[in-house]
């Protein structure tokens, strides 16, 4: 009978785990651990939590500054992309200036034959560099077309000339067919600029795609996306990104600054969006995106080096308190030694002195 009680008291134990009465217990056990051991222990608690704490106060602080540093980044790039965009359109809008007053195209539209017009609009293209060349009449359609995008058709480029004819602006943005071209116009003069006597209309255009995109992000020294409403035309970003971008993006608030933290995949980014079109244009917008985790890769290299750090620390002063300890211990086990020693009757034990100080 009293077997199974404590065989059942036994199982007890197992079952809740340690009871109040075993905590002194296990008091009493750490007092009798020997002093090096406790010296040890403590080092080793003291060192880890300073090293925990001066890598999370490191990483901290340095991710905040790492944060701001990237927001003026951002600005920065926004702002010369700013500047590089009002120096091109400025470059474009004096160059279809000059294309139209050329007196080839000038005598050119006074033949009013269209076979003509589109023949000769090729060696005119080559004059303006440019990825898209439209000449239309005087009544606004069009005559001549050169584009090396073949699915942007005649009907595509006439829809757009006629909304641009309405709005009366010399630059517009025209879309079709997945192609994006930002489009200079200019009236073609049969006389004198003065005496307003039109004899067409030429359009240059310049097609935003991955080359343009590229060459952007060069300059800004950033990812970018060029937009037009709620599709995305042109991209630095992989594909996989690049179609999660606008999902992802138009979910999210601007912040005081203008900048969006957004996650496109394992990636994360800092991004200032950028309205290129004017009020009644078809919506145009450039994205400037930079690298939040890029940006703080060092940050992982730094934290692997402070573990490492706090690791030869707590290995080097541990290594420390064991030599100092065994000086301050060594005496006393000595003493205790001899205590036993004299318990057992034993008067002629040798006890040794090390050194003058206290402990000695």
């Amino acid at each position: 009978m009293l077997d199974s009680i404590l065989l059942v008291s036994t199982s007890s134990k197992e079952i809740l785990g340690p009871q109040p009465d075993d905590f002194p217990r296990q008091a009493r056990l750490f007092r009798k651990t020997r002093l090096r051991t406790k010296f040890l222990l403590s080092l080793l608690a003291i060192s880890t939590g300073l090293t925990a704490a001066t890598l999370l106060l490191v990483s901290h602080s340095v991710e905040k500054r790492v944060r701001e540093s990237l927001r003026e980044e951002l600005q920065n790039s926004v702002e010369t992309y700013r500047i590089f965009e009002a120096q091109r359109e400025a470059s474009q809008r004096r160059s279809a200036q000059l294309l139209a007053n050329l007196p080839n195209v000038r005598a050119l539209m006074t033949t009013q034959d269209a076979a003509t017009i589109q023949d000769e609009s090729a060696s005119i293209n080559k004059l303006s560099h440019s990825d898209l060349l439209v000449l239309a009449d005087r009544n606004g359609a069009i005559v001549g077309l050169q584009t090396d995008a073949k699915s942007f058709t005649g009907q595509i480029a006439q829809a757009a000339l006629e909304v641009s004819i309405h709005k009366n602006q010399d630059r517009d943005w025209w879309l079709g067919s997945g192609h994006l071209y930002q489009v200079w116009l200019q009236p073609i003069y049969f006389g004198a600029p003065t005496q307003e006597t039109t004899t067409g209309v030429m359009a240059v255009g310049h097609e935003i795609d991955k080359k343009a995109a590229q060459e952007f992000a060069a300059v800004v020294s950033s990812q970018v996306v060029f937009r037009s409403g709620n599709t995305v035309i042109a991209s630095t970003l992989p594909l996989a990104d690049e179609q999660n971008f606008v999902a992802t993006s138009d979910k999210l608030s601007p912040q005081s600054d203008g900048s969006q933290e957004l996650h496109l995949g394992s990636e994360r980014y800092l991004m200032n969006t950028l309205n290129l079109s004017l009020p009644g244009e078809r919506p145009v917008t450039i994205s400037v995106l930079k690298s939040f985790d890029q940006a703080t890769a060092f940050l992982s290299r730094l934290n692997h080096a402070l573990i490492a750090l706090g690791f030869l620390s707590v290995l080097a002063g541990g290594a420390l308190v064991f030599l100092i300890s065994h000086n301050f211990t060594q005496p006393l086990s000595t003493l205790v030694a001899g205590v036993r020693a004299l318990e057992e009757g034993n008067y002629n034990y040798p006890l040794e002195a090390p050194g003058g100080d206290e402990v000695g």
